[in-house]
């Protein structure tokens, strides 16, 4: 009688479980329409910190060269106090960040989401892959900061219009 009884609750709980999960999205209207998102660090982060590396060899005048200003310009111009930029030279970037990570892992998972390396005939994003839309900022200031090397003084704004919430996308 007692493994009848652990082998029902077994298959009992589970479709509990699912049909007041499911009773609950179909009766909250709380979330019908998403609001939009700009893909920028100014939207929602309390402190973040980008690093930015430089490869050999990146001559004066090239694209990359301009590239790598505008980015940094982006955070001289920016009037958010919590976004820092830290230029680690020629140092390479990923060791650089696995140094980071084996000291204090939390703090570099919430702070360190996005960076860049400049280099010749290269500009790599990087993204620390935390956050839902960590990989789709690091390009959007990528592609930001290359526009501002071909076209000084313009800008893009990237901004996620998310798809209307429905039971149906469940």
């Amino acid at each position: 009688m007692r493994n009848k009884l652990a082998s029902f609750i077994q298959i009992i709980t589970p479709i509990i479980n699912i049909s007041i999960s499911v009773w609950i999205a179909r009766s909250w209207k709380f979330m019908s329409q998403l609001p939009p998102l700009e893909l920028s660090l100014e939207s929602g982060f309390r402190k973040t910190v980008t690093l930015v590396s430089e490869g050999t060899n990146l001559t004066d005048n090239s694209i990359e060269r301009r590239a790598m200003m505008a980015y940094k310009d982006y955070f001289k111009s920016s009037s958010d106090p919590t976004m820092l930029l830290t230029d680690i030279g020629r140092l390479d970037l990923s060791k650089f960040y696995l140094k980071l990570l084996q000291a204090d892992l939390p703090r570099v998972r919430y702070e360190n989401l996005v960076g860049a390396t400049f280099a010749p005939q290269r500009i790599t994003a990087w993204f620390s892959n935390y956050g839902y839309h960590d990989s789709a900022i690091s390009l959007a200031m990528a592609n930001n900061a290359i526009m501002g090397a071909l076209s000084p003084g313009s800008s893009l704004k990237f901004i996620n219009h998310p798809l209307p919430y429905s039971i149906e996308n469940l």
